[in-house]
């Protein structure tokens, strides 16, 4: 039996290769190793991040960057008596952008160096991320801190101070120098008398482009303070902080107070009319600490 199959086995028809059976593995080896190649281009896209993610990269430097000077202080005299409350409240606080070599210069700098701040608007032509159905002439922006509302406590406060002394008349760079310590509020009359009429006097120190809460109180007119009591739009405070800061030093510490509002962030302006007593907030702890103004 094991005979008669190998037989059989040995009598079997080798397997031969012709040159058109040759070809046909080629062209099927071909067709197989293009298969492997789109599948891997495939993959690849795949990994790749979507196109509709934008990577944000610093601001470019270049013909195609246009600098335009805006005011730092966006003041309207929508504030003077007699205007439309609603158009007063339609207002709102002009997105600016203050650096440290604003502030303080240098001395190089500081004989040439003016109020204005420049913002730089970059603007960019990207028609290739652009969806169907947009405008072909619409410029893409690069994100702004500002425009997006993210700012620091800090920032908030130099922003509000920096718009109610532009509207009384306090000179932004003298505010901002070595001596701003030593600078006395442009309220402040050294020469009254126990004689002079109260109303006359605070007549005569008010502005009527000023806005109310803004307007000076009688201490603010008899005593010597640091201005930066008469750019809180809070009138009862700064009164009874003027008040108390000339007459019963013991009580009140005029630095300790100071630091607390610029360092410590005790008051912030809140809302987008920095002259309006309204806007701001006081932080607990500072209502703990300073109930005796308020």
């Amino acid at each position: 039996m094991l005979g008669n199959n190998d037989d059989r086995i040995s009598k079997r028809r080798k397997r031969i290769i012709t040159p058109a059976r040759k070809e046909q593995n080629r062209v099927a080896q071909r067709v197989y190793r293009q298969r492997q190649k789109e599948h891997l281009q495939r993959e690849k896209q795949k990994a790749r991040p979507s196109s509709n993610l934008r990577v944000l990269q610093p601001t470019p430097t270049g013909n195609n960057v246009r600098t335009k000077p805006i005011d730092p202080i966006g003041y309207d005299t929508a504030d003077v008596p007699g205007v439309d409350p609603e158009i007063r409240r339609s207002q709102c606080l002009a997105p600016m952008k203050l650096t440290l070599d604003h502030f303080f210069p240098s001395e190089k700098d500081s004989t040439t160096q003016n109020d204005n701040v420049y913002v730089q608007h970059v603007e960019e032509q990207t028609s290739s991320e652009r969806l169907p159905g947009c405008s072909s002439k619409a410029d893409t922006m690069l994100p702004d801190l500002y425009q997006n509302t993210l700012e620091l406590t800090h920032t908030m406060l130099l922003r509000a101070c920096l718009h109610n002394a532009q509207s009384l008349g306090i000179s932004i760079r003298q505010f901002f120098s070595d001596e701003c310590m030593s600078l006395c509020s442009p309220f402040y009359r050294a020469n009254t008398t126990m004689s002079d009429d109260p109303q006359v006097l605070i007549k005569n120190a008010s502005n009527p482009s000023t806005p109310t809460h803004l307007q000076p109180t009688l201490p603010q007119i008899l005593f010597p303070h640091h201005p930066l009591l008469d750019l809180l739009p809070l009138p009862a405070l700064r009164t009874r902080a003027v008040m108390l800061a000339a007459t019963a030093p013991t009580l009140i510490d005029a630095v300790d107070l100071k630091r607390d509002i610029v360092g410590n962030a005790g008051i912030v302006c809140r809302g987008e009319q920095p002259w309006d007593m309204h806007s701001w907030v006081a932080a607990p702890w500072f209502l703990r600490k300073w109930k005796l103004l308020l």
